[in-house]
């Protein structure tokens, strides 16, 4: 920041030039925030000397608390969050009174695949070593991240519509029974590939690494996987009664563990040697405004 930078000569050291910025105003230039400061000082002295001028570019920024990642992380979670109270409201009066909140109930699916979208955003970022071990993201991986998060959430839209449209509840009884389902299945098998894929391209060029990817890699490939295999067993093995809300139960459990693995996994304590974090805050960001001064 520019206080530590001013800060690493010591006024009480006898500079007779203090380190600041002067008189600062901002202006516009090609779409972006300048800063011209101004500042003047007059000293003199009675026999030739040295004179030592520190001058340092001061780049502002907005402060950054978080990780671009661990922005996502939280926003995933507060959607979940969203999502389970529309269940609860929809499945409490579904017990008191017998009728169904079908509104509701489709208003909390979507917003569970939107949590769920968020959070694979994220898996795929760390897939390809964001905000660990690079702070941009090359081109061709933006364009592919970005088409398969659109494509994604262009689709779970476009089911959820067919879901409360079309379905004949004498005939499904959940979106897992219908094609819709199938398809949400099949997006989520082809975003699985997309993270294995940059997870082996990035451990190839960053082995030291590995003892955060690792288990990030083994458990996320569980949790891409245990929500299909169960509703595919489901399909086959279970009871049709008892189909939806063994789904319901796995897909809440999973997604719980996901939050809570990453937690762990990222723990920056001092007890965990595997925390990945080598980038700064403040060189991370999906767009980050450019200020100067001259």
């Amino acid at each position: 920041t520019c206080q530590q930078k001013v800060s690493v000569l010591n006024p009480g050291s006898n500079q007779l030039m203090n380190l600041n910025l002067g008189v600062c105003e901002t202006y516009q230039r090609a779409g972006e925030t300048w800063y011209k400061c101004e500042h003047s000082q007059k000293f003199s002295s009675s026999r030739d000397m040295w004179w030592f001028f520190v001058i340092s570019r001061f780049k502002l920024h907005s402060l950054q608390l978080l990780h671009s990642t661990y922005k996502l992380y939280v926003s995933s979670v507060i959607i979940w969050w969203i999502h389970l109270l529309a269940y609860v409201v929809a499945y409490g009066h579904y017990a008191r009174t017998g009728y169904r909140l079908d509104t509701l109930t489709s208003a909390g699916r979507l917003f569970s695949l939107i949590s769920i979208g968020i959070f694979i955003l994220m898996l795929l970022l760390l897939a390809n070593g964001y905000s660990v071990v690079i702070g941009k993201l090359k081109k061709k991986i933006k364009i592919l991240v970005v088409l398969a998060i659109v494509f994604y959430y262009v689709a779970t839209f476009f089911f959820v519509v067919v879901e409360g449209r079309a379905f004949d509840r004498g005939l499904v009884l959940y979106i897992y029974d219908f094609w819709p389902g199938y398809c949400l299945l099949i997006i989520r098998g082809i975003c699985f590939f997309i993270f294995m894929l940059m997870l082996i391209f990035m451990l190839k060029k960053h082995r030291k690494k590995r003892r955060f990817y690792v288990p990030f890699a083994f458990f996320y490939t569980l949790w891409f996987w245990a929500g299909p295999v169960v509703i595919l067993l489901a399909m086959f093995v279970m009871d049709d009664w008892a189909r939806e809300k063994v789904v319901h139960g796995i897909e809440q459990a999973v997604m719980f563990f996901g939050h809570i693995f990453f937690l762990v996994l990222t723990r920056p304590t001092q007890a965990s040697s595997n925390f990945p974090y080598t980038i700064k805050t403040s060189q991370v960001s999906f767009n980050i405004n450019k200020s100067y001064l001259v």
